[in-house]
């Protein structure tokens, strides 16, 4: 009788330059061998409003910036970018995703990540005919883990 032994052997892998020369998506790194482990809790950070983004020719990249620097440069984050409205008066007003989850970690480039967000921004109003809209841009962050999962038989 022939053993099946599986062995698995958990080990970090060291990704980075997330969306340094192009967007990085979450989904671009899934596969079967790989397993993303979620640390801490989800953080926001303002942006700009989002007429900032729809008129982007005096832009101020800052805030961008600022959020970057805000990140530990020992960690890779999920980011959801948000459209968040202004009202603050109404805890139940809708969020939308611009766009599925990117990876970004402090080396990433403001001006590709400033850019991808006007274009999604932009790309959503036309797509939805939107004309009029009041609201600013969120990023909706937190920490990740990837760990590569080998399974090997003897």
């Amino acid at each position: 009788m022939i053993k099946n032994n599986i062995m698995k052997k958990n080990t970090n892998i060291n990704l980075c330059n997330f969306s340094t020369n192009n967007i990085t998506f979450l989904n671009e790194i899934k596969t079967s061998n790989i397993k993303l482990f979620k640390t801490g809790f989800y953080h926001y950070f303002r942006l700009d409003d989002i007429n900032d983004f729809i008129y982007p020719a005096k832009f101020d990249y800052t805030r961008i910036r600022d959020f970057l620097e805000v990140l530990d440069p020992d960690k890779d984050y999920i980011v959801y970018p948000l459209l968040m409205s202004s009202s603050k008066s109404d805890n139940t007003s809708p969020v939308i995703h611009l766009s599925s989850p990117i990876l970004v970690s402090r080396d990433s480039k403001y001006k590709l990540l400033i850019n991808f967000f006007i274009k999604q921004t932009n790309d959503l109003l036309y797509q939805y005919e939107i004309e009029n809209i009041q609201g600013f841009v969120a990023l909706k962050y937190r920490p990740f883990i990837i760990k590569n999962v080998y399974t090997a038989r003897q």
